[in-house]
């Protein structure tokens, strides 16, 4: 009896796993950028130099990424490069991996121009790894000063109401 109720536990543990892997799908992104928020949470930044593999719910998912990168300059010194928030939002289906793929600028120049107008490409990979690109909706100015906005302080916030009474 003991055998059929733990064999009957670990087919229901199987199933809830089955079905909760059939309702996700998976996006990943380059090393070089950080992951701000997810489907408008706040999250806590992947360890540098490393891909992010995120498991989301299929269907619309919201992405707010910053590229960020350390690169050395001619002169031997080593700069932090970043790019405005950028939103990326991929309609995902079940089951799928989804791979969002950027240049990694190897000079500071090309490393700043970059920052100033990032590029990526967003492919859904089938079984074999063979990718086919995605099309994606860029969001706007709006939505990303709401995103900034959220993560200010409250002095912040209070400095910027400041300055935009006086504009």
């Amino acid at each position: 009896m003991k055998r059929l109720s733990f064999a009957i536990a670990v087919l229901c543990l199987f199933a809830s796993f089955s079905s909760f892997a059939s309702k996700t799908a998976t996006v990943t992104l380059p090393e070089h950028f950080n992951l701000i928020s997810l489907n408008g949470v706040q999250q806590s930044t992947t360890a540098r130099g490393q891909v992010a593999k995120i498991d989301v719910a299929a269907g619309a998912v919201k992405l707010v990424v910053q590229y960020s990168d350390m690169v050395e300059a001619s002169d031997g010194s080593v700069e932090k490069v970043r790019s405005r928030d950028l939103i990326i939002v991929i309609e995902t289906l079940p089951g799928m991996t989804y791979r969002v793929e950027a240049p990694r600028p190897k000079t500071l120049l090309q490393a700043r121009d970059f920052a100033n107008s990032p590029t990526y490409n967003v492919y859904k990979l089938d079984e074999s790894g063979n990718k086919a690109e995605v099309s994606v909706v860029e969001g706007d100015n709006l939505e990303a000063l709401k995103n900034i906005w959220q993560r200010l302080s409250s002095d912040q916030k209070a400095a910027f109401l400041d300055w935009v009474s006086i504009q």
